[in-house]
């Protein structure tokens, strides 16, 4: 018989919480085992490997719904598109942060021209930029 992982134990190892395992359980990620409804979940060897994968995974920002694709194609090319797409995904997301960081930097040197004190509203420092 496999010696198997209760899920306290897997939640203290891998630092993810019990809720977690169940949500991931609940997706058809990972599967446990249960003697009876009233025992502990337990887990194979199998499925802590399979919750390895899924931790990295999410290392690398995919989603849950990305990784049950990944497993159910179980296809190199697949998880290559969404790696690729997460890649596009943070391009992006870094364009859309320089652009907020210059309108942060401009709107700072807006108020630097005002020459603000203390004690000056600021709802009237918004409304004058």
């Amino acid at each position: 018989m496999e010696c198997l992982m209760k899920i306290r134990d897997v939640s203290l190892t891998y630092g993810v919480s019990v809720r977690t395992l169940r949500y991931y359980e609940e997706m058809g990620l990972i599967k446990s085992t249960r003697e009876s409804e009233t025992t502990y979940r337990s887990y194979e060897h199998s499925q802590v490997h399979k919750l390895e994968q899924i931790l990295m995974l999410r290392k690398l920002n995919v989603s849950i719904k990305d990784i049950k694709t990944i497993f159910e194609s179980n296809k190199a090319s697949v998880l290559l598109n969404i790696l690729n797409r997460n890649v596009t995904d943070i391009d992006n997301e870094i364009s859309n942060l320089h652009k907020l960081k210059k309108l942060v930097h401009t709107f700072i040197q807006q108020l630097k021209l005002l020459s603000v004190s203390d004690n000056t509203d600021v709802r009237l420092l918004i409304e004058e930029i």
